[in-house]
């Protein structure tokens, strides 16, 4: 679900801080936990803040490739 949103944001910087911010908590959260599963939990969350970090920037230089610049609307360039 997060890759999706991320992929229809276009790689909004802010969307992806606060994703991973949230994963990253839970990471900690979960390497700390005895709970059985915690670790396998921690994992999942920090790969998949990886996975969209990297979508992020492949979004990202896409757009640059196809000259929309950082701020494009509607397919349209800002510059």
């Amino acid at each position: 679900m997060l890759l999706e949103l991320n992929r229809r944001m276009r790689g909004n910087i802010a969307y992806v801080a606060a994703a991973v911010w949230g994963l990253t908590a839970v990471w900690v959260e979960q390497s700390e936990s005895a709970l059985p599963g915690a670790d396998t939990a921690a994992a999942v969350a920090i790969a998949i803040a990886v996975v969209l970090l990297l979508q992020t920037a492949w979004l990202y230089r896409r757009r640059q490739r196809a000259g929309l610049g950082t701020a494009a609307i509607g397919g349209q360039s800002l510059r």
